[in-house]
């Protein structure tokens, strides 16, 4: 059987690299079922989380969060222009003849968190008559916008969206712990069920082999006319019965190993024959109720690690960050501009004269100042958004303290469930036992003609209907033990940036400190 890997890589980079990050998120190797090695638990979690749909498609809503946030950086990216020109004008020189103009220019608009525009800016004309000598006239300066109400300051539209994105992004990603968590719970109840199906067939064939030795024994008896024929029918009608139960459950082995497949993501037809499941259910221990955590600490653990409460916070804050933006939209449109800057020339046809127009003959500097306040009238525009993104927060906010409640309940509940599975578990296998020593000195009596073949039958039922009640009993308590899991968000740890699925998370209960373990 391939080696199982623990770890899952998901590392929360709020950078360009995470793409490779998330492109390669749960690297794990190729695998399948191999025939004839069984299956493990661990083996079946891997192979879903490799391949379940869900898993998959929550991989490609990261890589659309993060590129929501790479479109919202890159509002700060710096704009460069270079431009060139060139122009002839014939005969519009003194002379007659023929006037050359090129022109360059370099641009740069920078725009700052704060809403502050900042672009400097260099032009230079050069002027060449037929002729003459040629002149160069440069021009340079910087332009800064600044909004002074709407546009400026933290809460400003642009630096909201980009916080807004962030957010967004890390409610993503634990939007995919929490499917991680649901893939690991579905195909892990999966695999139970299969085991439960198997160990239910072995209950069957052990039945059948019970009720071939009786039909033998009786068979013998009635040679010895110590028995009646009418017995030999009897104990044929039970290992007959016996016989159709081992056949029933035949088609459950079929059908939980379809249901198995689907849950690891894979086609059942490439798989036709069932694999032995090498994991047996967990068994509650003696002193096991005394050790369990408390319902308060199980609450707090579960507010603590659960993916989906932390996604929907994250979704909050990131509605209540993006309202900011749209509140600081319905303040006025003013904004002021500053200019400073300088001109300067030079005469000459080297290309190096070209340049120095740019620092020399410069006479001075020059400054302007002016106030732009643009309006829109009713501002509707804004007040429309701004009212979407609050019903936006609000519905975040319901929500969040619906599922809020809801964790609280689904642990009480999920721990009710163990406490009570183990209960269950324990007065069967009390039960099974009793069953299981009634049945066997009804044997001894019958081998010994001191009972008959009704009696015996009577204990064999008994004995087979209390052994599929302790397997139904063993089912319920790994399925209880794995909800409880499920509840307080502890199916996969998470240490040091990077996602882990191990044993003991399926197999047992929770701790009610240590995190995730």
């Amino acid at each position: 059987m391939p080696r199982i890997p623990q770890v899952i890589q998901l590392k929360s980079a709020l950078s360009i690299a995470m793409l490779a990050v998330c492109m390669a998120l749960l690297p794990f190797p190729a695998a399948s079922v191999q025939a004839g090695e069984g299956i493990s638990m661990l083996q079946s979690v891997r192979i879903g989380l490799e391949h379940s749909p869900a898993v998959l498609t929550e991989r490609q809503a990261l890589r659309i969060s993060l590129s929501t946030l790479e479109d919202a950086r890159a509002r700060y990216d710096p704009t460069i222009a270079l431009s060139s020109a060139y122009r002839k004008d014939a005969g519009t020189a003194p002379d007659g003849g023929d006037l050359h103009t090129v022109s360059s220019g370099l641009s740069v608009t920078q725009h700052l968190p704060s809403g502050i525009t900042v672009a400097p800016a260099i032009t230079i004309n050069r002027t060449d008559k037929e002729g003459t000598a040629a002149s160069s006239a440069a021009a340079a300066g910087m332009t800064i916008t600044v909004p002074l109400f709407k546009g400026l300051g933290s809460s400003n539209l642009y630096r909201s969206n980009r916080n807004a994105a962030k957010l967004s992004l890390e409610a993503e990603r634990r939007t995919l712990v929490d499917i991680l968590e649901s893939s690991t719970y579905a195909t892990a109840g999966a695999y139970w069920s299969y085991v439960y199906a198997w160990r239910q067939r072995e209950l069957a064939r052990t039945l059948t082999e019970s009720a071939e030795s009786q039909l033998n024994a009786t068979r013998a008896l009635a040679e010895a006319d110590a028995i009646a024929t009418l017995m030999i029918e009897q104990a044929s009608a039970y290992l007959q019965q016996s016989q159709a139960s081992e056949a029933s459950s035949e088609l459950a082995i079929q059908q939980a190993w379809h249901g198995l497949m689907l849950a690891m993501g894979f086609d059942a037809a490439k798989y036709p024959v069932p694999q032995l499941p090498v994991d047996r259910f967990p068994v509650p221990g003696a002193g096991f109720k005394a050790s369990l955590p408390g319902i308060d600490s199980l609450q707090a653990v579960a507010m603590r690690n659960r993916a989906d409460l932390q996604a929907r916070r994250l979704g909050s804050q990131a509605a209540s960050t993006l309202l900011e933006g749209y509140r600081n939209e319905r303040r006025p449109d003013i904004s002021l501009s500053l200019w400073g800057g300088y001109s300067g020339s030079h005469d000459g046809d080297s290309f190096h004269d070209y340049f120095r127009s740019a620092t020399g003959n410069i006479p001075g500097t020059s400054v302007s100042a002016g106030l732009t306040w643009t309006i829109d009238a009713g501002n509707r525009s804004a007040e429309a958004a701004y009212i979407t993104r609050s019903a936006r927060l609000e519905e975040s906010l319901i929500l969040e303290a619906e599922l809020d409640r809801s964790v609280k309940s689904t642990v009480t509940l999920a721990f009710a469930a163990v406490r009570n599975a183990a209960d269950v578990y324990q007065l069967t296998r009390n039960s099974t036992g009793s069953y299981r020593r009634l049945k066997e000195g009804e044997l001894r009596k019958f081998r010994m003609g001191m009972s008959d073949i009704f009696n015996l039958q009577t204990a064999s039922n008994n004995l087979a209907t209390a052994e599929l009640q302790l397997l139904s009993a063993e089912q319920s308590f790994a399925l209880a033990v794995l909800g409880l899991r499920r509840a307080t968000g502890s199916l996969v740890a998470e240490e040091g940036g990077a996602a882990t699925i191990q044993a003991a998370n399926i197999f047992s209960v929770p701790l009610a400190k240590g995190g995730r373990r």
